[in-house]
Formats: C-alpha cells, sequence, structure tokens
C-alpha cells in the first residue's frame, strides 16, 4: 500500500503518495520507526525501537525493527555518525531492495 509522503506535500490539489517498494517509500518508513516507541501506536502495536532515546542498544534495536518489520530489505551498513550528550544517536543507515 503506498504512503504519504512526510512532510505532508500536495501536488495539483493531491497529496504526494509514495509508492509502495519504492526507496523514497522505505526511507519514509524507517525514519518513523526509529522514532516511534513500541506501543505508541494502537493499529501496529510492534513497530518501532524499545525507546531509542534511552537504550544503550539502539543500533541493535534498529536491526530488529528491519527484520520485524521490513524482511524484503537487507541492511548493509548501519554507522553511528554522532552521538550527543543529550541522549540523541544519529543513524546512516544503507539498505537494498530484495527482489
Amino acid at each position: 500500500m503506498d504512503t504519504l509522503k512526510f512532510p505532508l506535500e500536495f501536488k495539483d490539489g493531491d497529496a504526494v503518495r509514495l509508492q509502495q517498494g519504492t526507496r523514497p517509500y522505505y526511507e519514509l518508513l524507517l525514519g518513523l520507526g526509529i522514532v516511534t516507541k513500541i506501543g505508541e501506536l494502537k493499529i501496529t502495536p510492534k513497530f518501532g525501537v524499545i525507546d531509542g532515546s534511552f537504550d544503550a542498544g539502539a543500533k541493535e534495536q534498529l536491526l530488529i525493527l528491519v527484520a520485524q518489520n521490513f524482511p524484503e530489505l537487507t541492511i548493509t551498513k548501519l554507522t553511528e555518525i554522532k552521538s550527543d550528550d543529550g541522549g540523541t544517536d544519529t543513524f546512516e543507515i544503507s539498505f537494498e531492495i530484495n527482489g
């Protein structure tokens, strides 16, 4: 199922959608998953990470997120590129779409 582009964008009066299976589609869903705490979304209660802000195992949680929710993806590189004293980690994720 296609998804709305976020932040919301409109073209010719219609909301822009990202086509399922495309790189921009997965980039958006991975980004949303990283900032979503498990149990936060009632419709998909297992989607997200335990709490990337306060969990020292954030890198492992990202791999679990992908394995559970996006089996069609293979993570080729996961690098922590920045960590600040406020508990925020920034990651760079490279992935391939299988099939």
